[in-house]
């Protein structure tokens, strides 16, 4: 939205800009691990957490399908664990050097963005991840500055920008000024409206047609209803079969409205769709109840987590993992004589029933 508005303002005040959109090629693969542990100590993070981040970072190992199977390890000397709950932390603080960097190119005017009010700061850049939205005056001064910071990022952190993926829009620009520049950065130019997070950003109103992958209202009714055969048909479908559908009487003089049946004087609101949801009016669990049980409970917060993991069924066992890789060996890593399900590594495993005997001798439970 932010975006939006600025390349709003800026066509309607009929003023010059360029638009660079930019994306990292698999950025969680290519972070250098000397600059993200440069990056915590400069934010003053303790030793000995640090100690503990590098030992998660450093520790990961690589292997190599060969025919379906994996042949060997291999130490890793860059990148981030894929999956792992700490790594987007960790790539927004590298991620955050680019941003400081696009700040001092502004202050030394190497870079002059784009002010979207009088008065105002101006706006430079937008991140999101990996996603990068850089907005600028339209000069040869600046685009080469942009060019500068995003070389100097590439060597200092290992992050490559995807060519691919990389483009040029501009704003009350001449087209051969437009290529001129696209030159300089080595990119495409395309024109509004262009896609960013999912959203189209255009030059005024967003045109309908640009709404159509998103899907038209009566489609999204028709994807959440499920009408029985027998009120398909004519129109809507009998009064009859309306009234054992919903169990209300239908009266025919009167026009049909929408009504929100949870508050139908005072319409839709989330906090009543979600206190539906929550008393499982719609099919689902009492989310209600099974969130206060779990993370009302005084343990440590990677327990709580690591119980509503286990609650929703979604702990990484090998046949958990065998849904998208069919490949791989489902028998117990610690048994080897089942398939590694949820029961069977928390209750049915010799070695995890052994486990919870001593525990129940320890607690004085057991025998």
């Amino acid at each position: 939205m932010t975006a939006q508005e600025c390349i709003t303002v800026v066509h309607k005040d009929k003023r010059q800009g360029l638009v660079i959109k930019l994306d990292f090629a698999k950025a969680y693969d290519n972070v250098r691990w000397d600059l993200l542990f440069h990056l915590l100590r400069c934010h003053g993070f303790e030793p000995n957490w640090m100690r503990m981040v590098e030992a998660c970072v450093t520790t990961a190992k690589a292997s190599v399908l060969l025919n379906g199977c994996p042949c060997g390890f291999f130490n890793m000397n860059r990148g981030l664990r894929q999956g792992d709950p700490i790594s987007p932390l960790l790539f927004v603080i590298v991620a955050n050097a680019f941003s400081r960097m696009m700040l001092s190119a502004e202050e030394n005017r190497w870079v002059t963005g784009l002010l979207c009010s009088v008065g105002g700061s101006s706006i430079s850049h937008m991140q999101d991840a990996n996603d990068t939205v850089i907005l600028c005056e339209a000069s040869e001064r600046s685009v080469r500055g942009v060019k500068f910071i995003c070389r100097c990022f590439e060597l200092v952190s290992g992050l490559k920008i995807n060519f691919r993926k990389r483009s040029l829009v501009g704003i009350n620009v001449q087209d051969g000024f437009l290529k001129n520049m696209a030159q300089i950065l080595g990119c495409e130019r395309q024109s509004f409206p262009m896609g960013h997070l999912g959203m189209p950003l255009c030059l005024g109103r967003v045109p309908k047609v640009e709404w159509m992958p998103l899907g038209s209202p009566n489609e999204m009714d028709m994807e959440m209803v499920r009408l029985p055969e027998s009120c398909v048909g004519k129109g809507v479908g009998r009064a009859s079969s309306i009234e054992e559908l919903h169990g209300v009487q239908v009266v025919e003089s009167r026009a049909d409205r929408i009504v929100w049946k949870p508050t139908p004087s005072t319409g839709f609101s989330v906090k009543s769709s979600y206190s539906w949801v929550c008393r499982g009016r719609i099919g689902l669990p009492n989310l209600a109840q099974k969130h206060k049980e779990v993370w009302g409970c005084k343990v440590p917060l990677k327990v709580r987590a690591f119980m509503w993991t286990f609650y929703q069924g979604k702990v990484l066992t090998k046949s958990y993992l065998a849904r998208w890789a069919p490949e791989v060996d489902r028998r117990c890593v610690l048994c080897g004589l089942d398939d590694e399900t949820m029961e069977h590594l928390f209750l049915f495993c010799p070695m995890v029933r052994e486990v919870w005997g001593r525990m129940l001798v320890v607690g004085g439970l057991g025998g």
